[in-house]
């Protein structure tokens, strides 16, 4: 989980700072907050997901180039395409909004399965 977004934040962020601005965009979750016991490896891949989003933030500083953690809470249902739109609108509208000099975190609640 963290291997592969460390190599592909390493391979478009140079890119991304030779031309001055850019987003990488990491998908976290609640259970990398608060984690849960039934779901012990993926509470403990996403923490470090969230920390690897953090510390991308803090090298890029500076940079003209951003990092942006959407972090989901609740499930999101195969069954509808509600939830996964919304997912990608949140990452849309970050990506839309002026730069920050704060790393970019969003809490994102699912919605109830219909």
């Amino acid at each position: 989980m963290v291997g592969g977004a460390l190599t592909a934040a390493n391979a478009v962020i140079p890119g991304m700072k030779q031309r001055g601005h850019g987003m990488v965009m990491f998908t976290g979750s609640h259970w990398g907050e608060v984690p849960n016991p039934a779901f012990a490896a993926p509470s403990i891949g996403k923490a470090a997901l969230h920390q690897l989003a953090r510390l991308v933030a803090l090298d890029l500083k500076g940079s003209g180039v951003r990092s942006m953690l959407l972090i989901i809470k609740g499930l999101v249902h195969r069954q509808t395409t509600e939830n996964p739109k919304r997912i990608g609108e949140a990452f849309l509208n970050a990506y839309q909004q002026p730069q920050s000099p704060e790393s970019t975190e969003i809490l994102f609640e699912t919605q109830p399965e219909p």
